[in-house]
């Protein structure tokens, strides 16, 4: 029984205690009988499994009378004031209210947060069970990875090549590309394509990707190619130019590449989208306004796609990674090695290591351990406090402005 259900059975009984004695006493005292209440243990017992913070209550600061037991001329009961009662019942009721609210904030973000490795470990199990498939049977035979000349995009053609896929490598530099292909063709014994395209430069690089693209059995596409500061900085600081770039390089590729290559999914029943947006998505980043905007745009978009595409067996999952030894985070490990950031920095392969793992098996992922933790904490706590968090962070690491492309 509830202390809310036990107070409601305090008062009824003491109700029903009250009117019945005061009716059989009109009833029998012409034939010479005395009517006394002899059950107030069994009311002593239901108001015992009243809280503690109730029975504990001064009843006489709220006007209570008590009649002592063996007095001649009491009734052995107890009369409470109705000020009391619908005092404790509104105090049961907020509490029972608040109760609720924090099991149901509870339960969302325990599933908010526990699905991803949840996911991983039934998928796991799965996979012991029934017959492996590999990856080009089951999405198609050639993986598209932007940003591939080096960082996670690297990785990520890698950990591909490993899973025996052919591998188009997207990115500006030429000669980091060349490098890239030999390496992993004479490493994996796959196929390589190379294809050059600065996305900063807009819709123009769309076309001849779309003539390249098209005819392959395109069935993993990884939207890695990002732009970032080299520092953080307000938002006045930024040039015109680097504004433009952030929007085409972060949000327009993203968008255009799945608006080319979806369809052939679509039409084959199959596939896989994985597109990295950023921890710095999960909050709004001052200093670093443009560019956690830029990847709450890859997070939503991705989610919702991911919903769009589901009937038709085509998987989408969203990355959020924290901070990796990339190019991108390359003056965080230089300029500011003494901090703490620096020295939570992830290693590439590491990162891609269990970030791959996790490809086919769950929608969402942090891509490593220690980024869940911090997104999950993050998620713990209102969103001004989210803000300050990555206020302090990025404030931290202000200097000089600054930009720099890693593809």
């Amino acid at each position: 029984m509830t202390a809310y259900m036990a107070l409601e059975a305090y008062m009824a009984l003491e109700a029903y205690m009250t009117s019945l004695p005061m009716a059989l006493q009109k009833e029998l005292s012409p034939f010479g009988f005395e009517v006394r209440c002899t059950i107030v243990k069994i009311k002593y017992m239901v108001y015992n499994l009243l809280p503690e913070f109730v029975r504990m209550i001064d009843w006489d600061d709220f006007n209570i009378q008590e009649r002592k037991k063996g007095d001649k001329h009491s009734s052995n009961y107890i009369y409470k004031s109705v000020t009391v009662r619908v005092c404790c019942t509104m105090m049961l009721f907020i509490c029972s209210v608040l109760a609720l609210i924090g099991a149901y904030c509870s339960v969302c973000w325990l599933y908010d947060n526990l699905r991803t490795p949840v996911s991983l470990i039934v998928h796991t199990l799965l996979q012991t069970i029934l017959p492996k498939r590999k990856f080009g049977a089951k999405y198609g035979e050639w993986a598209v990875i932007t940003g591939a000349s080096d960082g996670i995009g690297k990785g990520y053609a890698e950990y591909l090549a490993q899973k025996r896929m052919d591998i188009v490598l997207i990115a500006r530099n030429e000669q980091k590309l060349n490098r890239v292909a030999n390496e992993i063709s004479n490493k994996y014994s796959v196929r390589t394509k190379v294809l050059v395209a600065d996305f900063s430069e807009g819709q123009t690089v769309y076309d001849h990707l779309a003539e390249e693209l098209l005819p392959l059995d395109v069935g993993i596409l990884v939207n890695n190619v990002g732009l970032s500061y080299e520092r953080a900085m307000c938002v006045e600081e930024l040039p015109r130019k680097t504004v433009w770039d952030l929007l085409n390089v972060n949000v327009a590729s993203v968008t255009m590449l799945c608006h080319m290559l979806v369809p052939s999914m679509k039409q084959r029943g199959r596939g896989l989208i994985v597109n990295i947006s950023s921890l710095s998505a999960s909050a709004p980043a001052p200093y670093l306004t443009v560019y956690s905007a830029t990847k709450v745009f890859v997070r939503n978009f991705s989610m919702a796609l991911h919903e769009e595409l589901r009937p038709h067996h085509v998987q989408v999952q969203t990355v959020l990674p924290g901070f990796v030894q990339t190019n991108m985070t390359a003056f965080v490990a230089n300029e500011h090695k003494e901090r703490q950031v620096a020295k939570h920095l992830v290693q590439v392969e590491d990162y891609v290591r269990y970030a791959g793992f996790t490809m086919g098996k769950t929608d969402r992922t942090c891509g490593y351990w220690t980024h869940g933790l911090q997104y999950a904490g993050l998620k713990l706590v209102p969103e001004c406090i989210r803000i300050l968090v990555m206020k302090t962070i990025y404030n931290s690491l202000r200097a000089p402005h600054g930009v720099q492309k890693v593809d």
